[in-house]
């Protein structure tokens, strides 16, 4: 299965871009590809398309925080020992069941959600 590489990265004028990314002189762009326009973004909000998406067909990057159907609150991050995207709460994770997951924000956005459950 190919997945398609894609980023997201946070502009402060244009809010969440979607495409290519590069970094050249210490700033990060994500190239819009359509228009192929190169929109500085902050390089804390740049994160990787994972090849999923939630229950409702929402797609899911890197640090994205899920919900579980058990209401269970967890980050997406990739875990090189299992060689895969996983949700990651702490020191906890696991294999992501995308019929049983909502993506409810992303870290950059909404850190206090996962801090509410801490």
């Amino acid at each position: 299965m190919e997945r398609e590489i894609k980023f997201r990265g946070y502009s402060k004028n244009l809010g969440w871009i979607y495409g290519y990314y590069y970094q050249e002189n210490n700033i990060h762009y994500i190239v819009e590809p359509v228009y192929r326009e190169h929109i500085q973004v902050d390089e804390k909000s740049i994160n990787q398309f994972t090849g999923l998406k939630d229950k409702n067909n929402v797609e899911l990057y890197t640090d994205d925080i899920i919900k579980e159907n058990k209401n269970e609150i967890a980050s997406i991050q990739w875990h090189y020992g299992i060689g895969s995207y996983c949700w990651n709460y702490g020191e906890d994770f696991g294999m992501i069941d995308c019929s049983a997951v909502e993506k409810i924000g992303t870290l950059y956005e909404n850190t206090q959600l996962l801090q509410a459950v801490a």
